[in-house]
């Protein structure tokens, strides 16, 4: 997969018509990036799963969107 970065700016005209002027850069070695995230994750996962304790994530509203895996056993 390809990765981009894109950077642009409004520009607004005294006559009301509005533009628009960007930047467009290829992110090289993003696939690398995005492996060694996910090899961070799944080595954190590990860690809070072997704490012999509740650990538990809530969002905003109160749903719980993870748990460790002592709260599953």
């Amino acid at each position: 997969m390809e990765h981009v970065n894109v950077v642009t700016n409004g520009i607004n005209h005294k006559v009301g018509a509005m533009a628009v002027n960007g930047i467009m850069s290829a992110i090289p070695g993003t696939k690398t990036l995005e492996e060694g995230i996910r090899q961070d994750k799944r080595g954190v996962r590990r860690i809070i799963d072997a704490v012999p304790q509740l650990i538990y994530v809530h969002g905003l509203d109160g749903k719980i969107i993870f748990v460790n895996k002592f709260a599953t056993d």
